[in-house]
């Protein structure tokens, strides 16, 4: 299996999507869409990422990529991040960049920043509870205490995140404290 990426100049990864081989040639769908948009096999398929967006249509209403886009590749879907050879992990999509050759890394300081927005997203949650108990006179002060626990641990993740230095681990420390 191969996966496409759209590439932008600074070797970011703005989209990414799979692409299916039969016997070692693409599928018809596959193989008929670059047919029909004059695309070479590495030009993969049109697929958008959160950062690209179909710029325009074009007379025969085909999707013309973004102005972000300066590249798009096939990469082996083994390459991509993750344990599995037909498909790959997500939680760090984000910070996918273009590694050697034809593969993807993970820039660690934009996947540090999604595990701190994931983070984030998990202590507001935790503390809505406690903000209506906090309004209540005989919950009050309970409720800023169990808030001060949140607070605390919130602080000491902080720092381990911005101590880890690979992904695996940071994936871990987020599924341990149950941000995903």
């Amino acid at each position: 299996m191969k996966t496409f990426a759209h590439i932008d100049a600074g070797s970011n990864i703005v989209g990414i999507g799979k692409i299916y081989y039969e016997n070692g040639s693409l599928t018809n769908g596959v193989s008929q869409f670059i047919a029909n948009t004059d695309l070479e096999l590495e030009a993969g398929i049109v697929a958008y990422g959160e950062h690209v967006r179909p710029k325009m249509l074009d007379d025969d209403d085909l999707f013309i990529l973004g102005p972000s886009v300066v590249d798009v590749v096939l990469i082996d879907t083994e390459d991509m991040p993750g344990d599995d050879p037909d498909s790959y992990d997500k939680t760090f999509r984000g910070a996918f960049k273009k590694g050697e050759s034809l593969s993807v890394t993970i820039d660690m300081d934009r996947a540090k920043e999604i595990a701190h927005v994931a983070r984030r997203l998990k202590r507001d949650n935790d503390f809505a509870p406690l903000d209506i108990k906090a309004t209540i006179p005989r919950e009050a002060v309970q409720a800023e205490a169990d808030r001060q626990i949140i607070r605390d641990k919130g602080d000491r993740t902080q720092i381990d995140v911005n101590l880890t230095d690979d992904p695996i681990t940071l994936k871990q420390l987020m599924i341990d404290n149950d941000w995903i």
